[in-house]
């Protein structure tokens, strides 16, 4: 419930500040986190460059030891404004709606996923 709520309050605050995204807005190191019922922290980043390849990764962690990981190179592009669609996987894919320049969402997941470069 309290993630619903922090959801919903960061999405109200960001969409009047959602201005039209281009490409160089995208660019650059996207990341989320977890942490699971364990305890031990789950993370995903995604690396978009500028001649739209895909550098991705998720790890998953066990209290003492890592767990399932997974990395592929793929592509992406920016669907509209405000849509950036990625491939992550031969079966699998991400698409994040931007909320500025440093923020997305997964519109699948609802993570949220910052953009540190």
């Amino acid at each position: 419930m309290k993630k619903t709520f922090a959801f919903i309050l960061i999405l109200a605050l960001l969409l009047p500040l959602s201005a039209f995204a281009d490409e160089s807005d995208v660019v650059g190191c996207w990341t989320s986190y977890s942490v699971q019922t364990t305890g031990a922290p789950s993370m995903e980043m995604l690396y978009l460059a500028e001649d739209h390849t895909c550098y991705f990764v998720i790890q998953s962690f066990r209290p003492d030891e890592p767990g399932l990981g997974r990395s592929f190179v793929g592509t992406w592009e920016l669907l509209d404004n405000n849509t950036v669609y990625a491939k992550t996987g031969n079966n699998s894919d991400i698409t994040l709606s931007l909320y500025s320049s440093n923020l997305a969402i997964d519109k699948s997941t609802l993570a949220v996923f910052v953009n540190i470069t």
